[in-house]
């Protein structure tokens, strides 16, 4: 729940966040854009922790408030959070074209670091794969013991990585 309130424009308001608030919450029905003033936030997906930003200026909200759909993921306040609050986000962008322009290129940075951490995780499964089937080949469990063990710890720091 925001913890304080005050009105910049008819359609952007400064909220403030303790640590441990809520943010938004993924499956709402997106409402509006925020941006990060200060502070540092944490991004939940299904309740894994995927992101932490820090960075002012960053965008917060805006897949579901551009696709006009539900918030795909939760963002908590890590720190005393202040952001603003921009309700009517078509209208603003247009705007402010530099920052639909900065939207774009969050989105496709993200989309990059998407695709190379799929990829990684594609040659690590395509290797655990054959470890497997060396290992059953030569009736051995001992290998896919360790590449169990493997995959335990990589998803871990994954995890702890976000």
């Amino acid at each position: 729940m925001p913890d304080q309130e005050q009105k910049t424009d008819i359609d952007k308001k400064v909220l403030s966040f303790k640590p441990g608030d809520i943010v938004m919450e993924q499956g709402q029905v997106a409402k509006g854009l925020y941006v990060l003033m200060a502070g540092c936030v944490e991004v939940f997906f299904d309740g894994v922790r995927v992101a932490e930003i820090n960075q002012k200026g960053a965008f917060l909200g805006e897949i579901a408030s551009l696709l006009g759909g539900r918030r795909i993921a939760t963002v908590k306040a890590a720190t005393e959070v202040r952001v603003l609050y921009i309700e009517k986000v078509t209208e603003y962008l247009e705007k402010n074209p530099s920052s639909a322009l900065i939207i774009a290129q969050t989105l496709a940075s993200r989309i990059v670091a998407m695709n190379k951490k799929f990829s990684h995780f594609e040659q690590i499964a395509r290797n655990w794969i054959e470890v497997g089937q060396n290992a059953v080949a030569r009736r051995d469990i001992g290998p896919i013991r360790d590449a169990l063990k493997d995959m335990q710890e990589v998803f871990q720091r994954e995890i702890k990585a976000g």
